[in-house]
């Protein structure tokens, strides 16, 4: 994520000068914040087109959204301090299911259900 918000999604070979901008939005929702942590999952790839979610902190909220940039979900104070780690992954071998496992400073995690 950038300083202007905006999020962007690179395809690297290997070496950023030669990375390729596959996707950008802005996250609007997350204006005034500091961001630690961001995790992408993608579902598919299909003709330059990805599929998936991207999770943002946002201090102790979590910001869900599309590969679109469409805001999907808001967990306000999802933790009691500030989030250290986000990540979305398959929950079992049903693309369908995502998960997020969150953790806070204070030595706290959190599995969310993405369905």
């Amino acid at each position: 994520m950038c300083e202007n918000k905006k999020v962007k999604i690179f395809q690297n070979f290997g070496h950023f000068e030669e990375s390729k901008i596959l996707f950008e939005f802005e996250a609007n929702e997350a204006i005034g914040t500091t961001h630690d942590k961001i995790s992408l999952y993608v579902s598919s790839f299909f003709n330059g087109k990805i599929t998936g979610l991207i999770a943002i902190s946002r201090g102790s909220d979590i910001l869900i959204y599309d590969t679109d940039g469409k805001l999907e979900k808001i967990f306000l104070n999802a933790h009691e301090s500030k989030i250290s780690l986000l990540k979305l992954a398959k929950k079992d071998e049903n693309m369908n299911n995502i998960v997020l496992i969150s953790a806070s400073r204070d030595g706290r995690f959190h599995i969310w259900n993405m369905n």
